[in-house]
């Protein structure tokens, strides 16, 4: 402690995100590889202390039998309508060329976590 100051503990976040990959080519491919940060898009303050699980729900409804809740469209609005999301940039994709017709595409994904800077509302004492 420091002139009668102590640390509080913050808030626990917990929440179910999304990473969109997406590139393009005119050129068929056999292999997407991708490296780069998954980061806090933070719209709204947490609270500045508890548990927050308002985001802990599927980004996809998986047990809807309704087709519109499986277009790619309105999951992605559906998931900004969110006040924390997360965002994933790769500044340098790699695309690999040259696949039989009979064998898979595959996509090889690194995603990292950055150290990040989390907004709470000032509590005074």
């Amino acid at each position: 402690m420091a002139r009668g100051k102590s640390l509080m503990r913050m808030s626990t976040l917990v929440m179910q995100s999304m990473a969109f990959l997406q590139f393009f080519s005119p050129v068929p491919g056999s292999q997407l590889y991708m490296n780069g940060d998954l980061k806090l898009n933070q719209r709204q303050l947490l609270n500045h202390r508890g548990l927050d699980t308002r985001y802990n729900v599927s980004v996809v409804n998986g047990t809807s039998p309704f087709a519109s809740d499986y277009d790619l469209m309105n999951i992605i609005a559906a998931y900004w309508e969110r006040n924390v999301t997360t965002v994933f940039s790769d500044p340098n994709p790699v695309w690999m060329t040259g696949r039989a017709a009979d064998t898979p595409f595959i996509i090889n994904a690194t995603i990292r976590y950055p150290v990040e800077v989390i907004l709470y509302p000032l509590k005074t004492a």
